[in-house]
C-alpha cells in the first residue's frame, strides 16, 4: 500500500475492511441489490506493507555527553521498523510514535558521514535532515567559512571558525528565537577525529575588538547592514593534532547538506631559539653604533609560518595595561585577520628580525639583552598593537654562550651528522688524544694551520640532540681541554 503522504499531511497506516451482503442469481450469474442492514467492518491487524517514503519536517540535536548526540525528528515515518544509516553505521530508533523518531549516535560518526538516511522496513528511504525549500538549496546553506588557529606556548591553539550563511537563511539574532523561521545555526566542528562544540570540547566566548573598544560575547551570529549573516565559534585544540589534520569540517547536523570543508589557517609560532656563531660587525646593521663591549648577538629562531611575520615598525613598545609585566593570556581571543602579517616585538631592547624561510628566522639583539635568562618575543597584530588580546608572548630560554673559557667556539651539528669537524682557537703543542664517553676519536692535525685541530665525529655521537663536550689531552700532561659541540634537533 502506498499512502498519499506529503510534507504537511499526517497519516497513520491503519486499514479497516467493510463488508456487505448482496443478492446473487447463480443461474444467471448476476449480482443483485445490496442488503443495507448487513454492513459490518473489522480492522486488519495482519500487517501492512507501507511503500511510502518516510519524510522529515524538523530535526533537533541534543548533546547528551560522552561524545554522544541524540537526534529527534518530526515528520511522517509510518513504521517503527525504520533504521537510520550514517556512513557504515546503522542505528535503531530509541523512540517512535508515528510522527516523531529519535536515535542516539556517536558525534564523530555523524559528522564524518556523507548524509543521514532514514530507511523504512521495505527499503523506502529519505534524507534525515531538515529539507530546504525547492529552488533555495544554493542560497540556504553555508556560503563560506574560515578557520584560524593561533598557536600558544602551552601547546594548544585558540581556534576561531567564522562562517557566512546564504542569503535565504532566515535568522535574525535581534528577533526572538521562536519568531525565526530557520532558527539559530547549531554547528559542530570536526578536525581529525575530534569533534568540537560538545560538552567536553565546548565553544567559548569571543573577544570582539575595534579601534576604540574591546568586549566579549558568546559564540553566535550577527547580521550586518547589508543583511549578511555571520556566525563565529571559538575553542581550544591541541596544536599538534590540528597541524597534523590541516583541514576542518563545520556542519549543522539538523539540516541536510549544511556543511563546509576547508584548510586551517595557522598564525606563526616559535619552537626554538639557538645562538649562532658570534656575528662580525655588519656595516648595514642598525646596531653598528654599539660600543665594542655591546657587540650584537645573533640567534636562529625556528618555528612555523614565520614568513607571515615582520619586524614591528620603529621597535616601539606596544601599549598595554600599566605596570603589567606580561600581556594577559586570555582563554579566548579574536584571531588576527588571516591575510595580515604579525609583527615581532622583543621586550627590553633593540633588535633586528629577518625571515629566512617559513621555518627559520634570524634575530640580532644587543649583548646586554642576551645576558637575560629568557628572551620575551611577542607576536601581535600590526594593526591592533594596543589590543593585548591579540598578543602571543613566547618566553624563550636564551642558550648559553657557545664559546668556552679557552675561546674555542662550539661546533653546531644536526642529529645524525658525522665526519671531520674543525675546532679553532686551540693551543696544543702536540697532537692530543680526544675522547667522548671514554671512546677515542680519530684526530687530524694540519701542520700548516696553527691553533686548530680536526676531529672525526661518528654519527652515533650526534644521535641525540644537546650540548656535548669532547675531552682533549696531550701526552704527559694532566690538562684537559673541552671541545664543545651543539647538536641541534
Amino acid at each position: 500500500m502506498a499512502l498519499p503522504a506529503s510534507q504537511n499531511q499526517r497519516y497513520v497506516p491503519r486499514v479497516h475492511i467493510l463488508t456487505r451482503w448482496r443478492a446473487y442469481d447463480p443461474k444467471r450469474q448476476v449480482v443483485g441489490a445490496t442488503y443495507k442492514r448487513t454492513c459490518s467492518w473489522s480492522e486488519d491487524d495482519s500487517g501492512i506493507v507501507v511503500l511510502t517514503n518516510p519524510s522529515v519536517d524538523d530535526v533537533r540535536v541534543h548533546d547528551i555527553g560522552g561524545g554522544q548526540l541524540r537526534l529527534t525528528a518530526q515528520g511522517e515515518f509510518f513504521s517503527s521498523g525504520a533504521t537510520i544509516i550514517t556512513g557504515t553505521s546503522i542505528y535503531l530508533p530509541t523512540a517512535f510514535d508515528g510522527r516523531s523518531v529519535q536515535f542516539i549516535g556517536r558525534a564523530v560518526d555523524l559528522m564524518q558521514s556523507d548524509e543521514l538516511t532514514i530507511v523504512g522496513p521495505t527499503g523506502q528511504h529519505g534524507v534525515f535532515g531538515i529539507p530546504v525549500a525547492e529552488g533555495k538549496a544554493d542560497r540556504c546553506r553555508i556560503d563560506e567559512a574560515t578557520a584560524t588557529a593561533i598557536p600558544y606556548p602551552d601547546g594548544n591553539s585558540r581556534v576561531n571558525v567564522k562562517m557566512t550563511m546564504g542569503s535565504d537563511y532566515a535568522y535574525d539574532p535581534k528577533v526572538k528565537p521562536e519568531l525565526a523561521s530557520d532558527g539559530k545555526p547549531n554547528p559542530f566542528v570536526l578536525i581529525g577525529s575530534q569533534v568540537y562544540g560538545l560538552r567536553e570540547t565546548p565553544f567559548g566566548p569571543i573577544t570582539i575588538s575595534s579601534a576604540t573598544a574591546t568586549n566579549q560575547q558568546d559564540s553566535g551570529c550577527t547580521r550586518n547592514d547589508s543583511g549578511t549573516l555571520t556566525c563565529q565559534y571559538s575553542f581550544v585544540a591541541p596544536t599538534t593534532d590540528i597541524r597534523n589534520a590541516q583541514t576542518y569540517l563545520v556542519r549543522d547536523l539538523a539540516w541536510n547538506d549544511m556543511r563546509y570543508t576547508g584548510l586551517i589557517h595557522f598564525l606563526p609560532s616559535v619552537t626554538e631559539l639557538a645562538r649562532t656563531t658570534p656575528a662580525k660587525k655588519d656595516p648595514q646593521s642598525d646596531l653598528r653604533t654599539q660600543p665594542p663591549a655591546a657587540t650584537p648577538v645573533d640567534f636562529s629562531v625556528k618555528g612555523y609560518d614565520l614568513q607571515k611575520t615582520i619586524q614591528c615598525s620603529g621597535n616601539a613598545k606596544p601599549a598595554g595595561p600599566k605596570n603589567a609585566r606580561l600581556p594577559p593570556d586570555p582563554t579566548w581571543v579574536t584571531p588576527i585577520v588571516p591575510d595580515e602579517q604579525l609583527c615581532v616585538f622583543i621586550a627590553g631592547g633593540d633588535f633586528e628580525w629577518h625571515v629566512v624561510s617559513p621555518t627559520v628566522a634570524t634575530l640580532r639583539v644587543s649583548s646586554q639583552l642576551a645576558q637575560n635568562p629568557t628572551l620575551r618575543l611577542q607576536l601581535m597584530s600590526n594593526t591592533y598593537k594596543s589590543d593585548w588580546t591579540r598578543h602571543v608572548v613566547w618566553e624563550l630560554p636564551i642558550p648559553k654562550d657557545s664559546t668556552d673559557s679557552t675561546g674555542i667556539v662550539a661546533i653546531q651539528m644536526h642529529r645524525g651528522d658525522g665526519g671531520l669537524i674543525t675546532f679553532k682557537g686551540t693551543s696544543f703543542k702536540t697532537t692530543p688524544t680526544v675522547t667522548f664517553d671514554g671512546n677515542a676519536l680519530d684526530v687530524y692535525v694540519d701542520p700548516t694551520k696553527k691553533a686548530q685541530i680536526g676531529v672525526f665525529v661518528p654519527s652515533a655521537l650526534t644521535k641525540n640532540g644537546g650540548h656535548k663536550e669532547l675531552k682533549a689531552t696531550e701526552a704527559g700532561s694532566t690538562k684537559v681541554t673541552m671541545l664543545p659541540i651543539d647538536v641541534l634537533n
